[in-house]
């Protein structure tokens, strides 16, 4: 692509007080370097090391853990070294819930996850998530 401008160029001669203009025209070649690229979408093999709230029965389960994980990383241990630092917390709120009559579809998920040793140390890996995250918004 050439570009063309036209431009006003002040000379200021030594010998006459008087200054000179003189138009010229600017030719300018641009070249366009945009890569004409579409991001890939990626796939995810089963081995793959995060976890998704979508990978549980019940996402709800899963994001309230995660809630329950950032709120005891902010109460009980900024720099946590056990990665179920925050099950008490959590077991708390599940309490709670059932004593308000709103959490039993968490207790019957629940229950099933503890059934599943693969399952519980994915949704253990999925709140660890949140850890790291909080940690990287805090600092």
């Amino acid at each position: 692509m050439i570009v063309m401008k036209r431009k006003t160029m002040f000379v200021n001669f030594k010998s006459s007080s008087s200054i000179l203009t003189v138009p010229f025209i600017v030719k300018l070649v641009v070249e366009d370097v945009t890569s004409s690229f579409k991001s890939k979408q990626r796939k995810r093999n089963g081995n793959c090391s995060k976890a998704l709230a979508s990978d549980f029965s019940n996402p709800r389960l899963a994001v309230f853990a995660k809630r329950c994980t950032r709120m005891a990383t902010c109460i009980v241990d900024m720099c946590p070294q056990d990665p179920l630092f925050s099950w008490p917390t959590f077991t708390e709120e599940i309490e709670r819930l059932v004593n308000e009559g709103r959490g039993q579809d968490f207790v019957e998920a629940l229950a099933n996850i503890s059934e599943d040793p693969n399952l519980r140390d994915h949704l253990v890996r999925f709140v660890s998530q949140s850890v790291v995250m909080c940690g990287w918004i805090l600092t």
